[in-house]
């Protein structure tokens, strides 16, 4: 539900993801919004008002190769950046989340060798302006691991969050972050903004954010790899088999992801 009253029914897509039945239920920005969530069970959870801020544009997406990223679980890779301008004299708050599209090759398919593997970075990726109101910012915002020749094909999106959920992620971070030394601050527990209904201080996990989103996509196309030294380095994380069955969430048959036509082509030589 808004401020101002128009409100809509979420419908169950999948195990944890509901979607709202309106398709012209749509948020703005300014607006404030809050979700009531009715249990089988009798309780009624609702939310605290979430106001929508405006997010600043990317400007540019910057792409350095990074060869000392070699470890057991992948190899070199490219570190992708987003740069934006804060706007100043307005408290700021970002979230960062982005996927993509990385080639991938298998050994003993000459017909099914290449395809396009589905990566999505998963980590809590957030910043405060409070030390750099009003100038740039240069975020990393994505790995992409380099496993054979092809295209990257890259999402990003850049969106605006409150105070509040600034803090709980700075929260979940810190206790999820802990190394169980001395030095690790005292856990305290996630206290989100979703509450009983009927007792206040009955929270659930969790919470309900209201997002601004600019969404950037590129295509990262790689002019300097040569086979022997990249076999070198990616060759023990190479499979057997068509490159479809030997690696999850695949594209099949070098498919070209849907949506990057008309997206920014970033070389790299």
């Amino acid at each position: 539900k808004d401020d101002l009253g128009d409100c809509t029914l979420l419908g169950w897509i999948s195990n944890g993801t509901y979607q709202s039945l309106d398709s012209n239920f749509i948020g703005s920005v300014g607006r404030s919004y809050t979700i009531t969530i009715h249990l089988s069970n009798g309780k009624t959870y609702i939310s605290k008002p979430e106001i929508i801020s405006a997010v600043a544009p990317i400007d540019s997406v910057t792409v350095v190769y990074d060869s000392t990223y070699i470890t057991d679980v992948r190899p070199t890779q490219l570190i992708i950046s987003v740069n934006t301008h804060d706007p100043p004299g307005i408290q700021n708050f970002y979230r960062w989340a982005s996927f993509g599209y990385i080639p991938r090759y298998s050994y003993g398919s000459y017909c099914c060798s290449f395809c396009e593997q589905l990566l999505a970075d998963n980590q809590i990726n957030i910043l405060s302006d409070q030390f750099i109101d009003g100038h740039e910012i240069v975020q990393p915002v994505f790995y992409s691991p380099i496993y054979w020749f092809g295209i990257h094909y890259i999402e990003i999106k850049q969106y605006s969050v409150t105070k509040d959920v600034y803090l709980f992620w700075q929260s979940y971070l810190d206790q999820t972050n802990r190394t169980g030394t001395t030095l690790d601050p005292l856990p305290a527990p996630l206290i989100g903004n979703i509450y009983n209904a009927a007792d206040s201080n009955d929270f659930a996990l969790g919470y309900f954010e209201t997002l601004d989103v600019y969404t950037k996509k590129v295509v990262i196309k790689l002019y300097f790899l040569q086979e022997y030294w990249l076999e070198s380095i990616a060759g023990q994380y190479i499979k057997q088999g068509y490159c479809h069955d030997a690696y999850p969430n695949t594209l099949d048959n070098n498919a070209i992801p849907a949506g990057w036509e008309n997206a920014e082509v970033i070389e790299l030589h």
